[in-house]
């Protein structure tokens, strides 16, 4: 099986005798790493965020916009 890893995405490493496995955290906060079923997908679950991540961004976005 062979399966996409897109950075920035959140990854556990699971070591089983000698075996290896990689979880990608699929809900984790994009901008804060907070991993929680509360935080919610954008961009047909591209980019996943936290309140505090999403105020974050929102934020970010407010300054650049000014500039």
């Amino acid at each position: 099986m062979t399966a996409s890893l897109v950075l920035p995405h959140l990854v556990k490493f699971l070591i089983d005798n000698d075996i290896m496995i990689l979880q990608k955290f699929n809900n984790a906060c994009l901008v804060t790493g907070e991993i929680s079923e509360d935080n919610i997908a954008f961009g047909d679950g591209k980019i996943n965020l936290s309140k505090d991540g999403a105020e974050s961004l929102i934020e970010e976005i407010r300054l650049y916009a000014t500039v």
